[in-house]
């Protein structure tokens, strides 16, 4: 029907207008020639006899028109008849028989015809022409309230909310009263607008007209006042509402998920169904995004649950929510499970998918998805192009980043400001800082999206202080920072520690109103935390209405980085208590305390409840667990995750590497890096150091040698610190004291640790010259380091000499150069318990050391009391000897523990001879297994004897 033209009806409309009687048969005979000239091969008649059939079946006697055929008969055809085929064309949406229909209209004169003109605007509005809805509009003589209703309705489907407004504005000044549904397409535009003067005259207006009863207009209201952020105007209507529906929860909740208030929207949810309403999948579909934004997994699951009940899991929004959710919960392979399951995908869904591998990983299989969908022939978005960036920038594949940004050019997308952005962000990630700059200054607009990307890049390169300097730059241009420029900018603070800044940016943070948002109050937290500032990033959580798993995880990696193990314990079981999942960096965070504080049985509990098959396919997750097992010198356990990981990175053998390398077992350390060669894994630095530190525990001279040849000359690995410091300490502690300073001396090496390795073995050895020249350049490098004077005086001691090492001592005291006192840490039924040198412990306890000791003498063990420096007789030296942290905890495990459990303890300084000797003898006595570890190795007791075979 393509040969009925827009300017032909509009010619046509103005000749009929030319005449004042329009149902003159003169009339129609003058216009019938061109007619038909224009609508050729008997269009206008068919449609005549199938208006005339129309009226010949339902009997109509109303008013009639004539309308002329090809053959100059005269079909009479009903206004009933007319309207019948308008609602017709209007909800089969077929634009072409719309017009059509509206030609015949103009050709019979009955386009302003008040009760068929104020037909056909609609009828063109639901065809999706509001520029034909709006022609007919400008010749209606008496256009009702269903006319100006439709155009606002097109104006907000055609994204012009403003000149739906500006229609409903006209329609007031007309005094046309408008009717209920009238202010509902109104409040559309005001919520599209976001205009909350608007919202509340249409309120006022719906007050005065007595529309609040309409389930429609309240529900309406409630929509736009979230739209416009007034949530306590939306709770207002919603309350006064005499019927809440589900569109009117649904509305509600929606609005405190887009206002960042999901905990409301939880609460709202679960009040809904304690009132016997409902959720449909719209509902399911913002509780999600709920629970996505509070990371609350265990909740999200619930709804997956009562979705899949009621058969909503299908619905391709709340499989898109669900999909979104696991994603940004860690589980990005539960969210594939939902996408494998959808009956039909579209963009959203392979782009939700993609973003959870994106942000989680495995990255790789982001890109094998994109690959599938191109196959499947998804057209991707610009969100897609943007998250399959993040993965290539995640990856560190800078080659297959090339090839995605040289897919962005070839599809039009180098001028979206998302892509542009991901583009920089994927460059600094692969350290691409060149590019990265190149591609930002190509950015046609530089927002401040643009220039937080580069911000965020240096900062996620650990280039703090170029990102605060980028951050100067953009407030030069009045470039106002959001929210995310903020959180980059405060991790700047952190990676520098630069409290007095990280002050200032708060300060700007309040001026601008962002005090309130999470994640800037997570980035307040954390920057706090490790600036040392804990007692303010706590005022800064306490003030938080609502804590994300972010907010918990900076608080829990804050206390764990400053070794406040027992406050990282509470801290999660809050969190938990609160029903926040724990995300992959919460659960590395917590096991890394349970690894440094010995807990293996809250290690394991961890391990049973949140570390599912999937969760050990994320490489923090299955990284942290193994290095758990191997801190709690529990190998086998670590074994076990090892071999049951799909994926072995370099990563992952450098823990187990290390794991074999403290308990002493440095020849099978040296089988794993052979394992590791032979699967094809390259190693890094980190490898070659835990390497070298078994050699090094394991006295394996000759192997270490070796290795460190082979990882320049094999493996191109340039030597670090790290990999000299465990050289000297293999050939210092296996003896070989003067080639170990050769070494040192060789290669230059005027850094402290590598002092620090030499002389910790002098002490060992009781080499009193090499250990005073050691000393010597460790006072140049820093002479307030208590451990120095320590390891000095006893290697004094440990050579007879006494009064140097006593000197030592009262020069150490008399320069206020205090050392930490030792502390020994045990757990018991998951319960952690501290016990500090000297400390006063309880009667139980030191009655068992006493009685322990007594023991002991009895099965022919003295104490070592050439390990005690003070000037005492021997009696005092023995009673300082029980005060050692280690014992006391030994003793408490022997109380707290059934007869044949292994007792674990974890010492926060190296193990002296006494109590080593002791522990060997309570193994024996007891017929215990003791593991404890120092902050040099791991101690196997069993049967008598130790697996560092005395060499510590």
């Amino acid at each position: 029907m393509d040969f009925i033209e827009r300017d032909f009806v509009d010619t046509m409309k103005s000749q009929l207008r030319e005449s004042t009687d329009v149902k003159s048969p003169s009339r129609l005979h003058e216009h019938k020639k061109g007619y038909s000239e224009s609508l050729s091969q008997g269009h206008v008649y068919e449609l005549a006899q199938n208006l005339s059939k129309h009226d010949a079946t339902q009997n109509r006697e109303n008013e009639h028109f004539a309308v002329i055929s090809d053959n100059e008969d005269v079909t009479v055809i009903s206004i009933d008849s007319y309207l019948f085929h308008l609602q017709r064309h209007r909800y089969a949406n077929n634009l072409t028989l719309a017009r059509l229909m509206y030609a015949q209209l103009c050709a019979v004169g009955l386009e302003t015809h008040e009760a068929v003109g104020n037909h056909v605007i609609p009828m063109f509005i639901d065809c999706g022409s509001l520029p034909d809805a709006l022609r007919v509009f400008n010749y209606l003589l008496f256009p009702n309230e269903v006319s100006w209703t439709s155009l606002i309705v097109g104006h907000v489907s055609c994204g012009n909310p403003k000149d739906a407004l500006h229609i409903y504005e006209q329609m007031q000044q007309e005094n046309v009263n408008p009717k209920s549904y009238t202010l509902v397409a109104a409040l559309q535009a005001c919520a599209a607008l976001k205009d909350f003067p608007w919202s509340l005259k249409i309120h006022s207006e719906a007050i005065a007209n007595g529309f609040l009863d309409d389930s429609f207009v309240c529900n309406s209201l409630i929509n736009s006042y979230a739209e416009c952020g007034d949530l306590l105007q939306a709770e207002y209507v919603f309350n006064m509402c005499s019927v809440r529906d589900i569109v009117s929860w649904t509305s509600l909740l929606a609005g405190y998920v887009e206002l960042g208030n999901p905990q409301h929207a939880l609460d709202c949810l679960k009040q809904m169904q304690s009132e016997g309403v409902s959720p449909c999948e719209f509902t399911y579909a913002c509780s999600l995004k709920a629970c996505s934004n509070l990371g609350a997994f265990r909740k999200g699951q619930e709804l997956h649950a009562e979705a899949t009940s009621k058969g909503f899991d299908q619905c391709s929004h709340v499989a898109n929510a669900l999909i979104d959710l696991y994603g940004k919960c860690g589980s990005p392979f539960d969210a594939f499970q939902v996408f494998n399951l959808m009956p039909s995908r579209d963009v959203v869904s392979w782009t939700a998918v993609i973003a959870g591998y994106a942000e989680c990983g495995p990255w790789l299989e982001a890109l094998k998805l994109y690959d599938q969908m191109q196959i499947e022939g998804v057209y991707p978005n610009n969100i897609t192009l943007a998250s399959l960036i993040k993965a290539c920038g995640r990856s560190g594949s800078q080659s297959r980043g090339y090839e995605v940004h040289t897919q962005v050019v070839l599809k039009g997308f180098d001028g979206e400001t998302i892509v542009g952005n991901s583009l920089v962000s994927m460059y600094t990630k692969c350290f691409a800082f060149l590019e990265a700059n190149q591609v930002f200054k190509m950015l046609t607009v530089k927002d401040a999206v643009s220039w937080t990307a580069l911000i965020a890049g240096y900062t996620d390169s650990g280039d703090g202080l170029e990102a605060l300097n980028c951050f100067d730059n953009m407030q030069l241009q009045y470039i106002p920072a959001d929210a995310f420029t903020y959180s980059c900018v405060l991790k700047a603070c952190s990676i520098i520690q630069d409290l007095q800044k990280g002050y200032k940016i708060h300060l700007h943070i309040i001026e601008n109103d962002y005090e309130k948002d999470g994640p800037v109050c997570n980035a307040l937290v954390d920057m706090y935390m490790k600036c040392g500032s804990i007692p303010e990033a706590h005022n800064v959580f306490d003030e938080l209405q609502f804590r994300t798993v972010e907010t918990w995880t900076s608080m829990i990696m804050g206390y764990s980085d400053g070794r406040m193990w027992p406050e990282v314990f509470h801290l999660f079981e809050q969190m938990q208590s609160d029903g926040i999942f724990p995300s992959a960096v919460t659960i590395s965070s917590v096991l890394r305390a349970c690894g440094n504080t010995g807990a293996l049985e809250r290690g394991r509990v961890i391990h049973k409840e949140f570390v599912t098959a999937d969760a050990l396919m994320i490489p923090t997750i299955a990284n942290s667990l193994m290095s758990m097992y191997t801190k709690c010198g529990s190998l086998e356990e670590a074994r076990k995750v090892f071999d049951k990981l799909h994926i072995r990175d370099a990563t992952a053998y450098s823990v187990m590497i290390k794991g074999y390398g403290v308990i002493g077992e440095g020849k099978k350390a040296i089988e794993c890096f052979r394992d590791m060669l032979k699967n094809g894994v390259s190693p890094d630095s980190v490898t070659f150091t835990c390497l070298l530190a078994a050699c090094c525990h394991a006295s394996l001279v000759y192997e270490g040698h070796a290795l460190f040849r082979s990882m320049r000359e094999d493996h191109g690995i340039e030597a670090t610190l790290e990999h000299y410091v465990c050289m000297v300490g293999l050939f210092a502690k296996s003896g070989h004291l003067y080639e170990a300073e050769r070494f040192l001396e060789t290669f230059c090496l005027p850094y402290q640790r590598t002092w620090a390795a030499l002389l910790s073995a002098c002490k060992n050895y009781g080499e009193e010259e090499l250990g005073n020249r050691s000393f010597e350049q460790l006072m140049i490098g820093n002479p307030y380091i208590p451990a120095w004077y320590v390891l000095m005086a006893d290697t004094f001691a440990g050579s007879g000499n006494w009064n140097a090492a006593s000197r030592l001592e009262e020069l150490r005291k008399h320069s206020e150069i205090f050392k930490e006192p030792a502390s020994a840490l045990i757990e018991i039924e998951g319960q952690i318990h501290k016990f500090t040198v000297r400390n006063s412990p309880s009667k139980e306890v030191s009655d068992m050391v006493r009685s322990m000791n007594s023991r002991l003498k009895k099965e022919g063990h003295l104490p070592n009391l050439d390990s005690v420096l003070k000037s005492a007789d021997d009696d005092e030296k023995e009673i300082g000897l029980c005060e050692h942290a280690e014992k006391l905890a030994l003793a408490f495990g022997l109380i707290h523990t059934s007869q044949g459990q292994t007792i674990r303890v974890t010492k926060s300084m190296r193990i002296c001879h006494d109590c080593h000797e002791t522990n060997k003898f309570v193994s024996q006595i007891e017929k215990r297994e003791i593991i404890l570890r120092d902050d040099c190795s791991i101690h196997h007791f069993k049967d008598g004897s130790c697996s560092c075979g005395d060499n510590f």
